[in-house]
């Protein structure tokens, strides 16, 4: 019996083609014999559409790429998420500009303009459509054209020196990376000649910087100062000087002394062997796309490093670009194709050791090709006698890989020796249990999960005591 209101059929179709609605059966408490039909709006942004639940996170930045990474959605029974589309709007700008999709929850946005700042979005997609998108809440600034360091002494002057009168004084220091030297005494900026005069500079190539004054007089005494400068800063070293007449008080210039280290080229660390600081990791590609693989390796003196493929060595050429950045190693791989897919290797090596990481490449048909999981064949309880196996299969079908979880009355199984939980490539799940107890018995539930989804299914094990005919058989056997 339907309600005192009677439904129009013909009216009820042409609502339902026109606007979206949800129908719902309703049981009377009151009237068991009535049904009740009502129509609910259907809302697909709050009903069914995803959003991420937090803000996206920069992981790695560049001089024209960002590396990105975010959340998933919460499931709780929602359809699983098929697709994240990331987008990039440069500060100033009004449109958004899709950038490229993803199957996972990381993305690497190449090509940007490294003179301009981004904000970046990413927007959820399940079957019913895409979701609300989330904005990162600050800009974000490329690394752009190198920008100068600082300068650094790697030896600095000492700081007290004793010379002696109608000698010639040299003072000696050590600077790392490219600037103007400059000389002063109390001071007053010197003037000297390179190479030649009375007052000359020197310069080797160890970037050793030295001032020398022939003749020194007592009036010369004081303090001395280097600055050596850029266009990121100033820095500068001291030494004062005294000027004596006896020999045996002057000092042993700390530059010939046997005691003091050697110069090295590098800055004066402790000489170590190669550590990646940062490793590869696995990455999936779709056909035709560039994919960046990326490292960073440390160690004094500076690796030399050499990239794999299979255990062959890779020449920079053609589609592969071999690529450093300071300690940063980047092999990028133009239009992947099938033949990329692999184990790639990158090795470290100095004069004190050496070092490897490894990650795999694999190249697919992309999204489209992508399969949340699914059992193709439901489970049965099962009924096993104690002390025999237990033994559940299933068929599964995902792509990529999927990995299965195992929970026993609805907490997860921590596997002992007599467990054994596989799930191998093809799709074919087993779980086994030996010597089975009465406490394994119970309901045993599989999640199964990849990039896409995740989907359960569950199945009920009952033990059921031997019967002590069979003990005896047993023991007499």
């Amino acid at each position: 019996m339907v309600s005192s209101e009677q439904l129009d059929i013909k009216k009820l179709q042409s609502d339902m083609l026109s606007t979206s609605v949800i129908l719902r059966l309703r049981w009377s408490k009151r009237f068991r014999e009535s049904v009740y039909l009502s129509l609910v709006p259907f809302n697909p942004e709050q009903d069914a559409l995803a959003k991420l639940p937090s803000e996206p996170c920069i992981k790695e930045v560049g001089k024209t790429w960002v590396s990105l990474t975010w959340s998933r959605p919460e499931q709780d029974g929602a359809p699983p998420i098929t697709a994240y589309k990331v987008e990039a709007k440069p500060m100033g700008e009004e449109n958004w500009k899709e950038v490229g999709l993803s199957a996972n929850i990381q993305y690497d946005a190449f090509n940007l303009n490294p003179e301009k700042e981004y904000i970046f979005r990413v927007t959820p997609r399940n079957k019913y459509g895409w979701g609300e998108p989330v904005t990162t809440s600050t800009p974000i600034q490329l690394l752009g054209p190198s920008r100068p360091r600082l300068p650094e002494f790697v030896r600095i002057l000492p700081g007290h020196f004793r010379a002696l009168a109608g000698y010639a004084l040299k003072l000696k220091c050590q600077v790392k990376g490219t600037a103007e030297i400059s000389w002063y005494h109390e001071n007053t900026k010197l003037e000297p000649e390179a190479g030649k005069g009375r007052v000359r500079t020197e310069i080797n190539m160890d970037n050793v910087h030295t001032l020398i004054i022939t003749d020194i007089t007592r009036a010369e005494r004081g303090m001395y100062m280097c600055a050596a400068e850029n266009a990121a800063g100033r820095v500068t070293t001291y030494c004062h000087v005294t000027v004596v007449n006896d020999a045996s008080e002057v000092d042993i210039d700390p530059w010939m002394d046997p005691g003091y280290p050697r110069i090295l080229r590098t800055v004066n660390e402790k000489l170590r062997s190669p550590e990646f600081t940062m490793r590869l990791r696995t990455r999936r590609i779709e056909v035709s796309y560039p994919v960046r693989l990326t490292c960073h390796v440390d160690g004094n003196p500076l690796p030399s490093v050499n990239w794999f493929k299979d255990a062959e060595l890779i020449e920079a050429g053609g589609r592969y670009k071999l690529l450093q950045e300071g300690g940063f190693h980047t092999l990028e791989v133009t239009n992947a194709r099938y033949e990329d897919a692999g184990l790639f290797s990158v090795r470290a090596m100095n004069t004190h050791g050496a070092t490897t990481c490894h990650a795999s490449l694999i190249v697919d048909d992309g999204l489209h090709a992508y399969v949340s999981p699914k059992f193709l064949v439901d489970l049965e309880d099962v009924s096993v006698v104690e002390g025999s196996s237990l033994v559940v299969e299933a068929a599964i079908e995902a792509y990529p890989a999927a990995g299965v979880t195992c929970l026993r009355d609805g907490q997860r199984l921590r596997l002992s020796r007599r467990h054994c939980l596989t799930l191998d490539r093809t799709g074919h799940l087993s779980f086994s249990v030996r010597n089975v107890r009465p406490s394994d018995e119970g309901k045993y539930s599989f999640i199964v999960s990849n990039v896409m989804g995740k989907t359960m299914r569950s199945v009920r094990v009952f033990v059921t005591p031997r019967l002590p005919s069979e003990e005896a058989a047993e023991i007499e056997g």
